[in-house]
């Protein structure tokens, strides 16, 4: 779904070796002699290769998680719902296509309507439909539901033999003649693809959904809790004869067995190839909601969705080249030893908003080349805290600032994502020129892992650097827009804004919410907090205003103010707002407008 995310390696090969050992069952050479783990169990129990087609669905879950999910707390839901819909149709019209292809060339004696790619078909297209539309607790409303009432009907419909089985005698009712067996004397048959188990092959695609999100997070013990809860409950209900783990049915318990094993399989995969990094490929969280959760999404965001991941290029040489984006932890922190004056920038603390902040200064430094978007050297590192986490600022960033004012008045601004549903960014975006992101990256990447703790062994992940120009009238925000909001709930995800604008358009603050006592939004603290928000929402509609003081739900803690070439880097899990003033008219005029780069890293 979004073609410039960066992929990760363990989805794509568990994905890979899905499709080849779907290759390797159905042709498996000579079908006289076929190894016993090569087939299909004879209906109850199972074999290797009744995993495979759950794994496949299993990782169509990921997949649209790690495509869509961004995309949905950016408010981008509705252009998704018809792509979602027209592919997974697709799918299906592909999968009639090679059937009547069958039936006409092999003279079979009726087109077949059921099958493998027709289910995917609509695996993707619901499974999809149910992310877009339902927050995280929805869909896992939805899962229980789909398993607990599939599991009902398959209890309370009769027998689970082949023939006599609920779901068997529906698909023969509907389809009659067009399914994989059919037996006009009884009027009984059974398709291995039918209608009624998609339903379980449904949950088996939003499981993979809902660990596509934990993987997303970074929430790998969640990950593991999840597959191994799964798996143990799948056999649980087949040992004590309750329901058996049967394929052809798509019982709930090999949704749970299956669906336990593939998560299994990813969390290792995932620490094997991906060395366990956070995929963070979206700058978006890992719940999905037709709500979104104040955060990923919400006030200033949407091109907070990444669009793309630049890795940082790591060597095994002792040294750091100005532009290689090759450096080792420490050189590290010998060059920001160099540019902190010998101190370290993490230790200096002071109050928000309140002058009170000690400045750490460069005692000696090394001019860079001339560039018009260069950093001036030596940059005039600080660190204040607000409440209980550190903010890092640096005034002057900008050896020629107004050159990026310039550019800003040259480049082509649009409405970001969710506009229309009044979410996401109140104003325009465009993007930066690639010189002033490389320089960026340059300075930063050490100076977050030292002063935020970043493990040096994390790669860097980065999104674009967008020009931003706040334009919305308060009137016309909309609920989430109206309320300080947080960026994302990984641990290591940072915003980085650089103001090109003055003190009357005022700043960034920083709140705590009073019901809660959050100042931080954890991953696993996210739904508990999306539920209290939204209730207060509810309760008590925030006028239309931007938000800039204490009120009933959050306590302000400190303000950043604005200031001209002015740069300011934190955790993207604080909650924070804008501070816009709109008696200056919210111009979209570069020169006259709130106008900030804003830039998105995470570890």
């Amino acid at each position: 779904m979004n073609a410039s995310s960066k992929r990760i390696a363990s989805v794509d090969a568990m994905r890979g070796l899905a499709v080849a050992a779907m290759l390797l069952v159905n042709n498996p050479g000579d079908w006289g002699h076929v190894y016993a783990p090569l087939e299909h169990a004879a209906w109850n129990g199972w074999t290797p290769t009744d995993l495979v087609f759950p794994f496949f669905l299993f990782i169509v879950g990921v997949s649209l998680s790690l495509a869509m999910g961004a995309r949905i707390e950016a408010g981008d839901g509705a252009s998704l719902r018809a792509t979602v819909v027209q592919r997974g149709l697709r799918i299906v019209a592909l999968g009639l296509v090679l059937h009547a292809l069958a039936w006409w060339l092999m003279d079979k004696p009726a087109l077949r309507i059921p099958g493998v790619l027709q289910r995917i078909g609509l695996c993707f297209a619901l499974a999809g439909l149910i992310a877009i539309q339902w927050r995280a607790a929805g869909q896992r409303v939805w899962l229980a539901a789909l398993l607990a009432g599939y599991g009902a009907l398959l209890l309370w419909g009769g027998p689970l033999d082949k023939a006599g089985n609920i779901a068997s005698r529906v698909d023969a009712w509907l389809l009659g003649p067009h399914g994989y067996e059919w037996d006009p004397v009884t009027g009984l048959g059974h398709d291995p693809e039918g209608l009624v188990a998609t339903l379980g092959a449904l949950a088996t695609t939003l499981l993979g959904w809902r660990c596509g999100e934990a993987l997303r997070a970074g929430a790998l013990r969640q990950l593991a809790a999840v597959g191994l809860i799964a798996a143990a409950t799948g056999f649980a209900l087949d040992a004590i004869g309750l329901m058996p783990i049967n394929k052809n049915l798509w019982t709930p318990s090999f949704v749970l067995w299956t669906g336990g094993l593939a998560a299994l399989v990813l969390l290792a995969g995932h620490v094997l190839i991906d060395g366990s990094a956070r995929p963070r490929c979206s700058a978006a969280s890992a719940s999905t909601r037709s709500r979104p959760t104040p955060g990923p999404g919400s006030a200033p965001c949407s091109s907070k969705a990444s669009a793309g991941c630049a890795r940082s290029t790591r060597t095994a040489s002792a040294g750091w080249a100005p532009g290689s984006g090759r450096m080792r932890s420490r050189w590290a922190s010998r060059w920001l030893s160099w540019a902190c004056g010998g101190s370290s920038c993490a230790s200096s603390t002071g109050a928000a908003g309140t002058g009170r902040s000690e400045r750490v200064a460069p005692a000696q430094y090394r001019p860079m080349s001339p560039d018009t978007f260069a950093i001036r050297m030596p940059p005039d590192i600080r660190s204040v805290r607000v409440g209980e986490h550190p903010v890092v600022v640096i005034d002057d960033f900008l050896a020629h600032p107004q050159a990026l004012v310039e550019a800003a008045c040259q480049a082509r601004f649009e409405r970001c994502p969710g506009a229309d549903e009044r979410k996401g960014y109140p104003g325009l975006r465009a993007p930066v020129p690639a010189a002033y992101s490389e320089s960026l990256t340059e300075l930063l990447d050490p100076l977050i892992r030292l002063n935020f703790g970043v493990p040096e062994e994390l790669p860097l992940r980065k999104s674009p650097c967008a020009f931003s120009v706040t334009t919305v009238a308060p009137e016309d925000l909309g609920p989430l827009q109206r309320v300080p909001h947080f960026d994302a709930s990984t641990p290591h995800f940072m915003a980085v804004m650089l103001y090109l604008c003055d003190e009357r358009h005022g700043g960034t603050a920083f709140y705590r919410h009073k019901a809660s006592g959050l100042q931080q939004i954890t991953a696993d603290q996210r739904e508990r907090y999306g539920d209290l928000i939204y209730a207060e929402m509810e309760r008590h509609p925030a006028p239309p205003r931007y938000f800039s003081d204490s009120d009933d739900c959050f306590e302000l803690l400190g303000m950043l103010p604005a200031r001209f070439n002015r740069l300011v880097a934190y955790r993207g899990s604080l909650l924070h707002s804008a501070i816009v003033n709109p008696a200056l008219g919210l111009s979209s005029d570069p020169r006259q407008g709130r106008l900030t780069i804003t830039t998105f890293y995470d570890f």
